[in-house]
């Protein structure tokens, strides 16, 4: 493996972020009319379509008696409740 000076390897996971990075922003100025790629939201959105998935997440929990999970995926849907009431 290539050395480097500072860490002993090259950090080959920071250098395929960065491209990742890159190679994502050209796709979204290039293509961001087209649908799928139209999906990427903003925090709100986000935040809501995440609140919807644990709410079905918590319906069938409860419905299956999982109480604890349940109780786990309360305290999320909280969380998500409080961020977005502070957006």
């Amino acid at each position: 493996m290539d050395k480097d000076n500072n860490d002993g390897f090259i950090n080959n996971e920071k250098i395929i972020n960065q491209l990742a990075d890159k190679v994502l922003e050209v796709i979204l100025q290039r293509y961001a009319d087209i649908s799928p790629l139209t999906l990427l939201a903003n925090e709100e959105e986000l935040l809501i379509s995440e609140l919807a998935r644990l709410n079905t997440i918590l319906a069938m929990l409860e419905q299956k008696e999982q109480y604890r999970k349940a109780a786990i995926i309360l305290r999320k849907i909280k969380r998500i409740e409080n961020k977005l009431d502070n957006l």
